[in-house]
């Protein structure tokens, strides 16, 4: 499934600009210095992505405050990135929430969209809220945006800012099954979940959710706060529209305890093993130049032994052995940290001999 939120190229492709036909950058540069907006608009987002163009900062700035000085929404929505990465311009995240809130009120769909999440996940330029995000997404959605009409069959579903409807659900999803091309499918997979409640196993959070996602956060440094807050975490799967859980949230606890000046550790506390093979512990080393990470496993074994495991970054598995001592969070901690002091790299292929 798409990440549920916010497309930019998707969204662009429905600019009324040229972009959808061979982009002609001259013809585009001189219709800009014309001081035709929409183009300085596009020229602007061009710069900004490296697309057609390599990518320039301050080009990009520049011809994206011109539009917006000639009245683009779009630009002051685009403009918005530029102050919240330090595109061109000092890194500024109020200026960047200014930007979207003034887009969004010129009913931007993009911007709604992108305060959506902000405001849904917590964020450098906003605290987490709800009834906020359920508002920006629904406004989207009253526009006619049809990732919007989709999206807001999550909030429904799960409660997020308005009260928990499975039928409004259902409805927003056929709505987009009948009126989306784009978005037919993905309606289609949302729609059996709700027809066929399925549980979420343990067993797949533990070695291949939380994996994944710090496989993606290392192409996306700014996605790392999922990873280590449990709200934002049980947002991100709730997007699946999941019934049941195997596990008890209540249950779970993450810590960010510090390695040494470039790493991070993210230490998982899982409820007891019910069945093997599942976890006590989990333990994330971030590197903060987000350039690898190591994962690592505390889980039982059919015998009732606990065993000491890695994840590499191309997900699999590794058995490093039985853990020597305790099955507490001290212990498990000190393996990893041996682990990972020993090794230049993090792709988990060699294994410790046993002690006798």
């Amino acid at each position: 499934m798409k990440k549920w939120m916010f497309l930019m190229a998707f969204f662009l492709l429905k600019m009324p600009t040229l972009q959808a036909q061979d982009v002609d950058i001259k013809a585009i540069t001189d219709s800009a210095e014309m001081g035709i907006a929409k183009y300085q608009t596009l020229l602007g987002y061009y710069y900004q992505k490296g697309r057609h163009v390599e990518k320039d900062c301050e080009a990009s700035f520049k011809w994206l405050n011109k539009a917006a000085q000639g009245g683009s929404s779009m630009a002051i929505y685009l403009l918005s990135k530029s102050y919240q990465e330090g595109c061109g311009v000092e890194k500024d995240n109020k200026k960047a929430l200014d930007c979207l809130h003034k887009a969004a009120a010129d009913s931007i769909t993009m911007a709604l969209m992108d305060l959506g999440e902000h405001y849904l996940y917590g964020s450098e330029l906003v605290k987490r809220d709800w009834e906020k995000s359920a508002l920006m997404v629904f406004q989207a959605a009253s526009l006619g945006e049809e990732y919007a009409q989709l999206t807001s069959a999550l909030y429904h579903f799960n409660a997020w800012g308005t009260e928990k409807s499975v039928e409004k659900a259902r409805e927003c999803l056929q709505e987009v099954m009948e009126k989306s091309e784009d978005y037919k499918e993905t309606a289609q997979r949302l729609l059996k979940n709700l027809a066929v409640p399925d549980t979420f196993r343990l067993y797949e959070f533990e070695f291949k959710t939380l994996p994944r996602l710090l496989r993606e956060a290392k192409k996306k440094a700014q996605n790392e706060y999922i990873l280590t807050d449990l709200i934002s975490l049980k947002a991100y799967l709730d997007q699946y529209i999941i019934s049941h859980y195997e596990w008890d949230w209540n249950e779970v606890a993450v810590e960010r305890l510090p390695l040494d000046a470039d790493r991070d550790i993210f230490l998982y506390t899982m409820p007891d093993p019910k069945e093997p093979p599942l976890c006590k512990y989990m333990a994330a080393i971030w590197d903060k130049t987000y350039t690898r990470f190591a994962y690592f496993t505390l889980e039982k074994s059919t015998g009732g032994a606990w065993f000491f495991c890695g994840v590499s970054e191309k997900l699999s598995h590794v058995n490093y052995g039985k853990a020597k001592k305790d099955a507490s969070k001290a212990d498990f901690l000190e393996l990893v940290k041996g682990k990972v002091d020993k090794t230049d790299s993090y792709e988990a292929k060699t294994t410790y001999p046993e002690k006798k």
